[in-house]
Protein backbone atom coordinates (compact mmCIF):
# COMPACT_ATOMS: atom_id res chain seq x y z
CA UNK A 1 0.00 0.00 0.00
CA UNK A 2 2.91 2.30 0.38
CA UNK A 3 3.19 5.42 2.45
CA UNK A 4 1.00 8.06 3.14
CA UNK A 5 1.58 11.78 2.06
CA UNK A 6 1.00 14.62 4.88
CA UNK A 7 -2.84 14.93 5.61
CA UNK A 8 -4.44 17.55 3.05
CA UNK A 9 -6.29 20.95 4.47
CA UNK A 10 -7.70 23.15 2.82
CA UNK A 11 -6.69 25.90 5.18
CA UNK A 12 -2.86 25.11 4.23
CA UNK A 13 -3.74 26.15 0.46
CA UNK A 14 -5.85 29.27 1.46
CA UNK A 15 -5.08 30.48 4.35
CA UNK A 16 -7.32 32.77 4.67
CA UNK A 17 -10.19 30.99 3.53
CA UNK A 18 -13.14 32.26 4.97
CA UNK A 19 -16.21 29.90 5.03
CA UNK A 20 -18.72 32.62 3.40
CA UNK A 21 -22.14 31.60 3.44
CA UNK A 22 -24.35 31.69 0.14
CA UNK A 23 -26.26 34.26 1.79
CA UNK A 24 -23.37 36.23 2.71
CA UNK A 25 -22.22 35.97 -0.84
CA UNK A 26 -25.75 37.15 -2.03
CA UNK A 27 -25.56 40.08 0.23
CA UNK A 28 -22.34 41.01 -0.80
CA UNK A 29 -23.12 41.00 -4.42
CA UNK A 30 -25.81 43.13 -3.78
CA UNK A 31 -24.98 45.58 -2.09
CA UNK A 32 -21.63 46.19 -4.55
CA UNK A 33 -24.42 46.44 -7.48
CA UNK A 34 -25.78 49.25 -5.64
CA UNK A 35 -23.42 50.75 -5.28
CA UNK A 36 -21.69 50.95 -9.21
CA UNK A 37 -25.40 51.51 -9.74
CA UNK A 38 -25.52 54.64 -7.60
CA UNK A 39 -26.42 58.14 -8.60
CA UNK A 40 -22.67 59.27 -7.55
CA UNK A 41 -21.49 56.21 -9.66
CA UNK A 42 -18.49 57.03 -11.82
CA UNK A 43 -16.02 55.49 -14.23
CA UNK A 44 -13.19 55.66 -11.36
CA UNK A 45 -15.57 53.69 -9.35
CA UNK A 46 -16.23 50.69 -11.99
CA UNK A 47 -12.90 50.69 -12.53
CA UNK A 48 -12.11 49.05 -9.03
CA UNK A 49 -12.03 44.81 -9.84
CA UNK A 50 -13.31 44.80 -5.84
CA UNK A 51 -16.51 45.83 -6.84
CA UNK A 52 -17.19 43.26 -9.04
CA UNK A 53 -17.45 39.95 -7.14
CA UNK A 54 -17.21 37.58 -9.56
CA UNK A 55 -18.60 34.20 -8.48
CA UNK A 56 -18.42 31.94 -5.26
CA UNK A 57 -14.39 30.89 -5.71
CA UNK A 58 -12.54 31.01 -2.97
CA UNK A 59 -9.77 32.36 -4.64
CA UNK A 60 -11.97 35.31 -5.25
CA UNK A 61 -13.74 35.30 -2.04
CA UNK A 62 -10.70 35.72 -0.08
CA UNK A 63 -10.62 39.42 -1.25
CA UNK A 64 -14.04 39.42 0.69
CA UNK A 65 -12.48 37.61 3.78
CA UNK A 66 -12.55 40.56 6.54
CA UNK A 67 -15.93 41.78 5.25
CA UNK A 68 -17.52 38.45 7.41
CA UNK A 69 -14.62 37.29 9.35
CA UNK A 70 -14.73 40.30 11.88
CA UNK A 71 -10.79 40.11 12.16
CA UNK A 72 -9.44 41.62 15.78
CA UNK A 73 -9.17 45.85 14.80
CA UNK A 74 -5.00 45.29 15.31
CA UNK A 75 -4.89 42.87 12.75
CA UNK A 76 -6.82 45.26 10.64
CA UNK A 77 -4.86 48.43 11.39
CA UNK A 78 -1.81 45.91 10.92
CA UNK A 79 -3.36 45.05 7.01
CA UNK A 80 -4.30 48.30 6.28
CA UNK A 81 -0.53 49.89 6.68
CA UNK A 82 0.72 46.55 4.60
CA UNK A 83 -1.57 47.17 2.22
CA UNK A 84 -0.65 51.07 1.94
CA UNK A 85 3.02 50.57 1.88
CA UNK A 86 2.05 48.23 -0.90
CA UNK A 87 0.05 50.33 -2.97
CA UNK A 88 2.67 52.77 -2.77
CA UNK A 89 5.11 50.89 -3.94
CA UNK A 90 3.33 49.98 -6.83
CA UNK A 91 2.58 53.64 -7.72
CA UNK A 92 6.34 53.96 -7.67
CA UNK A 93 6.74 51.24 -9.60
CA UNK A 94 4.32 53.12 -12.54
CA UNK A 95 5.87 56.31 -12.13
CA UNK A 96 9.22 54.35 -13.41
CA UNK A 97 7.65 53.19 -15.97
CA UNK A 98 5.53 55.67 -17.33
CA UNK A 99 9.30 58.12 -16.84
CA UNK A 100 11.47 55.24 -18.48
CA UNK A 101 9.04 54.00 -21.29
CA UNK A 102 5.29 55.70 -21.34
CA UNK A 103 5.54 56.69 -24.72
CA UNK A 104 3.54 54.70 -26.97
CA UNK A 105 -0.42 53.22 -26.02
CA UNK A 106 0.96 49.85 -27.71
CA UNK A 107 3.17 47.93 -29.99
CA UNK A 108 2.48 45.94 -33.03
CA UNK A 109 4.18 44.77 -35.78
CA UNK A 110 1.68 44.87 -38.50
CA UNK A 111 0.33 47.96 -40.36
CA UNK A 112 -2.84 48.87 -38.83
CA UNK A 113 -5.68 49.55 -41.47
CA UNK A 114 -7.92 52.86 -41.25
CA UNK A 115 -11.08 50.58 -41.18
CA UNK A 116 -12.19 47.17 -39.25
CA UNK A 117 -15.10 45.36 -39.48
CA UNK A 118 -14.34 43.68 -35.56
CA UNK A 119 -12.10 44.63 -33.06
CA UNK A 120 -11.29 41.51 -30.50
CA UNK A 121 -9.80 42.53 -26.95
CA UNK A 122 -8.09 39.64 -25.44
CA UNK A 123 -4.91 38.77 -23.10
CA UNK A 124 -1.90 36.73 -23.41
CA UNK A 125 -1.52 34.91 -20.26
CA UNK A 126 1.40 32.70 -21.33
CA UNK A 127 4.26 33.25 -23.43
CA UNK A 128 3.74 30.56 -25.64
CA UNK A 129 0.43 32.15 -26.75
CA UNK A 130 2.94 35.00 -28.28
CA UNK A 131 3.82 31.93 -30.77
CA UNK A 132 0.05 31.19 -31.57
CA UNK A 133 -1.50 31.26 -34.78
CA UNK A 134 -5.09 31.49 -33.14
CA UNK A 135 -6.19 33.46 -30.24
CA UNK A 136 -6.83 32.30 -26.49
CA UNK A 137 -9.53 32.86 -26.03
CA UNK A 138 -11.31 33.93 -29.61
CA UNK A 139 -9.69 30.64 -30.72
CA UNK A 140 -10.41 30.56 -34.71
CA UNK A 141 -13.09 33.31 -34.88
CA UNK A 142 -10.56 35.95 -35.94
CA UNK A 143 -9.27 33.90 -38.46
CA UNK A 144 -12.13 32.98 -39.79
CA UNK A 145 -13.60 35.85 -39.83
CA UNK A 146 -10.51 36.86 -42.45
CA UNK A 147 -11.32 34.21 -44.82
CA UNK A 148 -14.41 35.57 -44.95
CA UNK A 149 -13.18 38.40 -46.35
CA UNK A 150 -14.11 40.75 -42.92
CA UNK A 151 -10.79 43.42 -41.44
CA UNK A 152 -10.25 41.93 -38.51
CA UNK A 153 -7.52 43.51 -35.49
CA UNK A 154 -6.72 41.94 -31.78
CA UNK A 155 -5.70 44.09 -29.15
CA UNK A 156 -3.81 42.31 -26.65
CA UNK A 157 -3.82 42.60 -22.65
CA UNK A 158 -0.39 41.30 -21.56
CA UNK A 159 -0.70 39.46 -18.01
CA UNK A 160 2.74 37.81 -17.96
CA UNK A 161 4.20 40.17 -16.20
CA UNK A 162 6.72 43.55 -17.11
CA UNK A 163 5.50 44.54 -20.75
CA UNK A 164 8.71 43.28 -22.50
CA UNK A 165 10.11 45.87 -25.35
CA UNK A 166 10.56 43.01 -27.62
CA UNK A 167 7.37 41.47 -27.35
CA UNK A 168 6.99 42.41 -31.22
CA UNK A 169 9.83 39.85 -32.00
CA UNK A 170 8.26 37.07 -30.18
CA UNK A 171 4.85 36.96 -32.58
CA UNK A 172 4.37 34.96 -35.56
CA UNK A 173 2.27 36.42 -38.36
CA UNK A 174 -1.32 35.49 -37.77
CA UNK A 175 -4.07 36.12 -40.48
CA UNK A 176 -5.46 38.94 -38.60
CA UNK A 177 -3.57 41.96 -37.49
CA UNK A 178 -2.51 42.42 -34.12
CA UNK A 179 -1.18 44.94 -31.31
CA UNK A 180 0.01 45.34 -27.73
CA UNK A 181 -0.70 47.35 -25.28
CA UNK A 182 1.76 48.52 -23.03
CA UNK A 183 1.90 48.27 -19.07
CA UNK A 184 2.50 52.44 -18.72
CA UNK A 185 1.26 55.56 -20.48
CA UNK A 186 3.04 58.76 -20.47
CA UNK A 187 3.73 60.41 -16.95
CA UNK A 188 1.10 62.93 -17.60
CA UNK A 189 -1.67 60.42 -18.45
CA UNK A 190 -0.88 58.58 -15.25
CA UNK A 191 -0.94 61.25 -12.70
CA UNK A 192 -4.14 62.48 -14.22
CA UNK A 193 -5.78 58.94 -13.38
CA UNK A 194 -4.04 58.92 -10.10
CA UNK A 195 -5.89 62.00 -9.56
CA UNK A 196 -9.36 60.76 -10.46
CA UNK A 197 -9.03 57.89 -8.82
CA UNK A 198 -7.81 59.89 -5.32
CA UNK A 199 -11.04 62.18 -6.24
CA UNK A 200 -13.09 58.97 -6.17
CA UNK A 201 -11.46 57.64 -3.46
CA UNK A 202 -12.60 60.45 -0.54
CA UNK A 203 -16.28 60.20 -2.18
CA UNK A 204 -16.15 56.51 -1.08
CA UNK A 205 -14.93 57.41 1.74
CA UNK A 206 -17.46 60.03 2.55
CA UNK A 207 -19.87 57.69 2.11
CA UNK A 208 -18.70 54.61 4.30
CA UNK A 209 -19.02 57.98 6.92
CA UNK A 210 -23.01 58.30 5.88
CA UNK A 211 -23.94 54.64 4.90
CA UNK A 212 -26.42 53.24 7.87
CA UNK A 213 -26.06 49.83 6.86
CA UNK A 214 -23.15 48.45 8.44
CA UNK A 215 -21.88 46.00 5.17
CA UNK A 216 -22.66 49.26 3.03
CA UNK A 217 -20.10 51.33 4.92
CA UNK A 218 -17.50 48.07 4.90
CA UNK A 219 -17.49 47.99 1.24
CA UNK A 220 -17.27 51.46 0.90
CA UNK A 221 -14.46 52.08 3.33
CA UNK A 222 -12.58 48.77 1.50
CA UNK A 223 -13.41 50.49 -2.07
CA UNK A 224 -11.89 53.60 -1.17
CA UNK A 225 -8.63 52.02 -0.37
CA UNK A 226 -8.66 49.49 -3.15
CA UNK A 227 -9.22 52.02 -6.01
CA UNK A 228 -5.59 53.09 -5.14
CA UNK A 229 -4.51 49.52 -5.20
CA UNK A 230 -2.72 50.12 -9.00
CA UNK A 231 -5.98 47.30 -10.22
CA UNK A 232 -8.15 50.70 -11.04
CA UNK A 233 -5.42 52.42 -12.78
CA UNK A 234 -4.68 49.56 -14.78
CA UNK A 235 -8.29 49.51 -15.82
CA UNK A 236 -8.49 53.47 -16.62
CA UNK A 237 -5.18 53.00 -18.80
CA UNK A 238 -6.94 50.57 -20.80
CA UNK A 239 -9.86 53.10 -20.99
CA UNK A 240 -7.04 55.48 -22.88
CA UNK A 241 -5.52 52.78 -24.80
CA UNK A 242 -8.91 51.28 -26.03
CA UNK A 243 -10.37 54.91 -26.77
CA UNK A 244 -6.99 55.74 -28.71
CA UNK A 245 -7.37 51.96 -31.07
CA UNK A 246 -10.95 53.30 -31.72
CA UNK A 247 -9.90 56.43 -33.09
CA UNK A 248 -7.12 54.48 -35.13
CA UNK A 249 -9.28 52.14 -36.91
CA UNK A 250 -12.86 53.05 -36.50
CA UNK A 251 -14.21 49.68 -36.04
CA UNK A 252 -17.73 48.99 -36.30
CA UNK A 253 -17.83 46.54 -33.46
CA UNK A 254 -16.01 45.59 -30.29
CA UNK A 255 -16.09 42.07 -29.21
CA UNK A 256 -14.48 41.33 -25.32
CA UNK A 257 -14.62 38.23 -23.17
CA UNK A 258 -17.55 38.58 -20.75
CA UNK A 259 -16.24 37.08 -17.27
CA UNK A 260 -16.81 39.63 -15.17
CA UNK A 261 -14.21 41.60 -14.85
CA UNK A 262 -14.37 45.52 -14.44
CA UNK A 263 -12.21 45.95 -17.54
CA UNK A 264 -14.70 44.50 -19.90
CA UNK A 265 -17.29 47.43 -18.54
CA UNK A 266 -14.15 50.18 -19.14
CA UNK A 267 -13.60 48.96 -22.81
CA UNK A 268 -17.29 48.99 -23.53
CA UNK A 269 -16.96 52.96 -21.87
CA UNK A 270 -14.43 53.43 -23.76
CA UNK A 271 -15.37 52.69 -26.97
CA UNK A 272 -18.95 54.32 -26.97
CA UNK A 273 -16.94 57.89 -25.60
CA UNK A 274 -15.26 57.50 -29.13
CA UNK A 275 -18.13 56.04 -31.48
CA UNK A 276 -21.51 56.45 -29.87
CA UNK A 277 -22.94 53.64 -32.48
CA UNK A 278 -20.69 51.31 -31.85
CA UNK A 279 -21.72 47.74 -31.31
CA UNK A 280 -20.48 46.47 -28.41
CA UNK A 281 -20.45 42.27 -28.14
CA UNK A 282 -19.75 40.32 -25.06
CA UNK A 283 -17.98 36.81 -25.65
CA UNK A 284 -19.24 34.26 -22.55
CA UNK A 285 -16.96 31.61 -23.64
CA UNK A 286 -16.80 29.97 -20.22
CA UNK A 287 -20.27 28.96 -19.15
CA UNK A 288 -22.35 30.34 -16.70
CA UNK A 289 -22.21 29.12 -12.60
CA UNK A 290 -23.92 28.13 -10.20
CA UNK A 291 -23.74 31.85 -8.03
CA UNK A 292 -22.07 33.83 -11.43
CA UNK A 293 -22.44 37.18 -9.99
CA UNK A 294 -20.94 40.00 -12.33
CA UNK A 295 -22.27 38.67 -15.78
CA UNK A 296 -25.91 38.68 -14.62
CA UNK A 297 -25.60 42.36 -13.60
CA UNK A 298 -26.70 45.05 -15.82
CA UNK A 299 -24.56 48.53 -15.08
CA UNK A 300 -25.13 52.31 -16.35
CA UNK A 301 -26.05 51.81 -20.21
CA UNK A 302 -22.61 52.89 -21.49
CA UNK A 303 -21.35 49.58 -19.35
CA UNK A 304 -23.45 47.13 -21.13
CA UNK A 305 -22.69 44.80 -23.94
CA UNK A 306 -25.57 45.31 -26.81
CA UNK A 307 -24.95 41.46 -27.42
CA UNK A 308 -23.89 38.67 -25.64
CA UNK A 309 -22.27 35.33 -27.56
CA UNK A 310 -23.06 32.15 -25.70
CA UNK A 311 -20.94 29.08 -25.61
CA UNK A 312 -24.29 26.74 -25.37
CA UNK A 313 -27.77 27.03 -24.72
CA UNK A 314 -27.66 26.91 -21.05
CA UNK A 315 -25.92 30.34 -21.25
CA UNK A 316 -28.40 31.68 -23.00
CA UNK A 317 -31.27 30.14 -20.74
CA UNK A 318 -29.75 31.41 -17.84
CA UNK A 319 -29.36 34.97 -19.01
CA UNK A 320 -32.34 35.22 -20.66
CA UNK A 321 -34.04 35.18 -17.26
CA UNK A 322 -33.04 38.28 -15.81
CA UNK A 323 -35.54 40.82 -16.44
CA UNK A 324 -32.69 43.64 -16.88
CA UNK A 325 -31.40 41.71 -19.79
CA UNK A 326 -34.89 41.95 -21.64
CA UNK A 327 -33.42 44.79 -24.51
CA UNK A 328 -29.83 43.05 -24.73
CA UNK A 329 -29.51 40.38 -27.07
CA UNK A 330 -28.63 36.89 -26.67
CA UNK A 331 -27.02 34.21 -29.42
CA UNK A 332 -25.15 30.95 -29.45
CA UNK A 333 -22.14 31.17 -30.88
CA UNK A 334 -20.75 28.01 -29.46
CA UNK A 335 -17.28 26.88 -28.46
CA UNK A 336 -13.99 25.00 -30.08
CA UNK A 337 -14.67 23.69 -25.96
CA UNK A 338 -17.02 21.51 -27.48
CA UNK A 339 -17.61 17.62 -26.83
CA UNK A 340 -15.53 14.74 -27.93
CA UNK A 341 -18.16 13.25 -30.60
CA UNK A 342 -17.80 9.34 -28.80
CA UNK A 343 -19.59 6.23 -29.86
CA UNK A 344 -22.02 5.80 -26.84
CA UNK A 345 -22.43 2.22 -27.97
CA UNK A 346 -18.72 1.32 -28.04
CA UNK A 347 -17.43 3.46 -25.24
CA UNK A 348 -15.48 1.21 -22.87
CA UNK A 349 -12.52 2.07 -20.02
CA UNK A 350 -12.14 -1.69 -20.00
CA UNK A 351 -8.67 -2.63 -21.47
CA UNK A 352 -7.50 1.35 -20.98
CA UNK A 353 -4.25 2.28 -18.43
CA UNK A 354 -5.95 2.82 -15.00
CA UNK A 355 -5.45 6.03 -14.67
CA UNK A 356 -6.93 9.51 -13.56
CA UNK A 357 -6.10 12.45 -14.64
CA UNK A 358 -5.82 15.67 -12.73
CA UNK A 359 -7.25 19.07 -14.15
CA UNK A 360 -7.14 22.08 -11.99
CA UNK A 361 -7.95 25.72 -13.25
CA UNK A 362 -5.20 27.97 -14.16
CA UNK A 363 -4.99 29.04 -10.49
CA UNK A 364 -1.84 28.25 -8.43
CA UNK A 365 -3.67 27.29 -4.81
CA UNK A 366 -6.35 25.00 -6.88
CA UNK A 367 -3.25 23.03 -8.71
CA UNK A 368 -1.75 23.01 -5.38
CA UNK A 369 -4.53 21.60 -3.63
CA UNK A 370 -5.83 18.68 -6.19
CA UNK A 371 -2.17 17.84 -6.40
CA UNK A 372 -1.33 17.62 -3.01
CA UNK A 373 -4.81 15.34 -2.81
CA UNK A 374 -3.97 13.48 -5.70
CA UNK A 375 -0.19 12.76 -3.89
CA UNK A 376 -2.21 11.02 -1.21
CA UNK A 377 -4.29 8.99 -3.72
CA UNK A 378 -1.03 7.75 -5.32
CA UNK A 379 0.33 6.70 -2.43
CA UNK A 380 -2.57 4.28 -1.45
CA UNK A 381 -2.86 3.03 -4.55
CA UNK A 382 0.79 2.45 -6.54
CA UNK A 383 -1.11 0.76 -9.34
CA UNK A 384 -3.34 3.85 -10.14
CA UNK A 385 -1.31 6.60 -12.51
CA UNK A 386 -2.21 10.02 -11.52
CA UNK A 387 -1.57 12.16 -14.51
CA UNK A 388 -1.29 16.19 -13.61
CA UNK A 389 -2.68 17.99 -16.58
CA UNK A 390 -2.12 21.81 -16.53
CA UNK A 391 -3.58 24.80 -18.12
CA UNK A 392 -1.95 27.00 -20.38
CA UNK A 393 -1.16 30.28 -17.81
CA UNK A 394 0.47 27.68 -15.40
CA UNK A 395 3.83 26.08 -15.57
CA UNK A 396 4.89 22.36 -13.31
CA UNK A 397 8.26 24.88 -12.19
CA UNK A 398 5.52 27.24 -10.96
CA UNK A 399 3.94 24.42 -9.08
CA UNK A 400 7.10 22.56 -7.22
CA UNK A 401 8.49 25.86 -6.56
CA UNK A 402 5.30 25.56 -3.61
CA UNK A 403 5.70 22.87 -0.91
CA UNK A 404 8.19 21.03 -0.37
CA UNK A 405 6.05 17.74 -0.62
CA UNK A 406 6.36 18.32 -4.76
CA UNK A 407 10.30 17.69 -4.19
CA UNK A 408 9.73 13.69 -3.50
CA UNK A 409 6.74 12.72 -5.85
CA UNK A 410 5.61 8.55 -6.16
CA UNK A 411 6.38 7.12 -9.58
CA UNK A 412 2.69 6.88 -10.30
CA UNK A 413 2.22 10.65 -10.75
CA UNK A 414 2.98 11.42 -14.27
CA UNK A 415 3.37 15.66 -15.71
CA UNK A 416 1.29 15.33 -18.78
CA UNK A 417 2.91 16.87 -21.84
CA UNK A 418 0.07 15.74 -24.26
CA UNK A 419 -3.14 17.63 -25.46
CA UNK A 420 -6.73 17.11 -23.77
CA UNK A 421 -7.69 14.90 -26.32
CA UNK A 422 -4.76 11.97 -25.61
CA UNK A 423 -5.34 12.29 -22.07
CA UNK A 424 -8.93 11.81 -21.80
CA UNK A 425 -8.06 8.75 -24.17
CA UNK A 426 -5.30 7.34 -21.52
CA UNK A 427 -7.46 7.98 -18.46
CA UNK A 428 -10.34 6.71 -16.90
CA UNK A 429 -11.34 8.93 -14.24
CA UNK A 430 -10.80 12.46 -13.66
CA UNK A 431 -10.38 14.70 -10.57
CA UNK A 432 -11.18 18.81 -11.20
CA UNK A 433 -12.84 21.14 -9.35
CA UNK A 434 -13.23 24.44 -10.99
CA UNK A 435 -12.18 23.54 -14.74
CA UNK A 436 -14.95 24.12 -17.47
CA UNK A 437 -12.57 21.64 -19.67
CA UNK A 438 -14.47 19.00 -17.54
CA UNK A 439 -16.94 19.05 -19.80
CA UNK A 440 -14.46 17.84 -22.63
CA UNK A 441 -13.45 15.28 -20.03
CA UNK A 442 -16.70 13.83 -19.57
CA UNK A 443 -17.76 13.97 -22.90
CA UNK A 444 -15.13 11.62 -23.64
CA UNK A 445 -15.85 8.98 -21.05
CA UNK A 446 -14.47 9.77 -17.93
CA UNK A 447 -15.94 9.13 -15.08
CA UNK A 448 -15.64 12.98 -13.08
CA UNK A 449 -14.95 13.17 -9.21
CA UNK A 450 -14.95 17.17 -7.77
CA UNK A 451 -12.93 17.47 -4.61
CA UNK A 452 -15.29 19.26 -1.93
CA UNK A 453 -14.17 21.31 0.80
CA UNK A 454 -17.17 20.68 3.51
CA UNK A 455 -18.12 23.87 3.98
CA UNK A 456 -17.42 25.23 1.07
CA UNK A 457 -19.58 26.90 -1.72
CA UNK A 458 -19.36 24.43 -4.72
CA UNK A 459 -17.43 25.86 -7.58
CA UNK A 460 -18.46 22.28 -9.92
CA UNK A 461 -19.37 23.55 -13.58
CA UNK A 462 -20.98 19.96 -13.41
CA UNK A 463 -23.56 21.51 -10.59
CA UNK A 464 -26.62 20.47 -12.36
CA UNK A 465 -25.18 16.97 -13.25
CA UNK A 466 -27.21 14.87 -10.48
CA UNK A 467 -26.05 11.32 -11.92
CA UNK A 468 -22.66 9.87 -12.87
CA UNK A 469 -20.14 12.72 -11.19
CA UNK A 470 -18.87 11.95 -7.65
CA UNK A 471 -17.99 14.29 -5.10
CA UNK A 472 -15.05 13.26 -2.68
CA UNK A 473 -13.60 14.93 0.33
CA UNK A 474 -11.30 12.15 1.52
CA UNK A 475 -8.41 10.15 -0.66
CA UNK A 476 -10.11 6.62 0.68
CA UNK A 477 -13.17 7.93 -0.66
CA UNK A 478 -12.05 8.41 -4.42
CA UNK A 479 -10.43 5.08 -4.26
CA UNK A 480 -13.08 3.05 -3.12
CA UNK A 481 -15.21 4.27 -6.43
CA UNK A 482 -12.23 3.62 -8.67
CA UNK A 483 -12.18 -0.13 -7.01
CA UNK A 484 -15.81 -0.25 -7.73
CA UNK A 485 -15.24 0.75 -11.24
CA UNK A 486 -12.33 -1.93 -11.80
CA UNK A 487 -13.85 -4.64 -9.98
CA UNK A 488 -17.32 -3.79 -11.98
CA UNK A 489 -15.68 -4.05 -15.46
CA UNK A 490 -16.83 -0.49 -16.00
CA UNK A 491 -20.33 -1.21 -16.26
CA UNK A 492 -21.65 2.16 -15.17
CA UNK A 493 -19.54 3.92 -18.12
CA UNK A 494 -21.25 3.33 -21.11
CA UNK A 495 -24.80 3.90 -19.58
CA UNK A 496 -24.10 7.16 -18.24
CA UNK A 497 -21.72 8.73 -21.35
CA UNK A 498 -25.29 10.15 -23.07
CA UNK A 499 -26.30 11.98 -19.69
CA UNK A 500 -22.70 13.57 -19.82
CA UNK A 501 -22.98 14.06 -23.25
CA UNK A 502 -26.27 15.86 -22.89
CA UNK A 503 -25.04 18.27 -20.24
CA UNK A 504 -21.83 19.12 -22.28
CA UNK A 505 -23.62 20.41 -25.31
CA UNK A 506 -26.52 22.64 -23.39
CA UNK A 507 -23.32 24.22 -22.27
CA UNK A 508 -20.47 24.20 -24.95
CA UNK A 509 -22.12 23.61 -28.61
CA UNK A 510 -20.07 23.50 -31.35
CA UNK A 511 -18.70 26.74 -32.65
CA UNK A 512 -20.98 28.59 -35.61
CA UNK A 513 -19.12 31.57 -36.99
CA UNK A 514 -22.17 32.67 -39.11
CA UNK A 515 -23.80 33.52 -35.64
CA UNK A 516 -21.03 36.36 -35.77
CA UNK A 517 -20.98 36.99 -39.75
CA UNK A 518 -24.23 37.53 -39.49
CA UNK A 519 -24.01 40.36 -36.63
CA UNK A 520 -21.99 41.98 -38.99
CA UNK A 521 -23.64 41.81 -42.09
CA UNK A 522 -26.41 43.48 -40.14
CA UNK A 523 -24.40 45.88 -38.86
CA UNK A 524 -22.62 47.02 -42.41
CA UNK A 525 -25.88 47.38 -43.90
CA UNK A 526 -27.18 49.22 -41.74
Amino acid sequence: MGHHAPLLHFESVYPHLTMMTENQFLDLCATCKAILQSGDSSIQRVAIPWMHPIREHPIALERYADLFSKPRWTAVVKKRIKSRILHTCIWLRQIYRAVSRGKNYWQNNDVLPNEVDCLFISHVVNPSHLSNTDDFYFATIPAELVRRNYKVLVGYINNLGPFEKNIKSKTVKSLFSKLYFTDSLSLSKELGIRKSLRRESSILKRNARNAEKILFKQVYETASHEILSGEAQASLRIFEQVKEVIKKVNPRTIVIPYEGHAYERICFAAARSQKPEIICISYQHTGIFRLSNAIRQKLADQYNPNIILAPGSETKDELRKLPEFEQIRIEVLGSIRGVIETDTTSISAVGKQPACLVMPEGIIPECVLLFKFSIQCAYIRPDINFIWRLHPSVSFDQIMSQETIFKNLPANIIFSSNTLETDIENCRWVLYRGTTAILKAISGGLRPFYLQNPGELTIDPLYKLDKWRINVSEPEELIRWMLHDINSEFMDFSANLPIAMAACKERFSSLDIDVLVNILNERISN
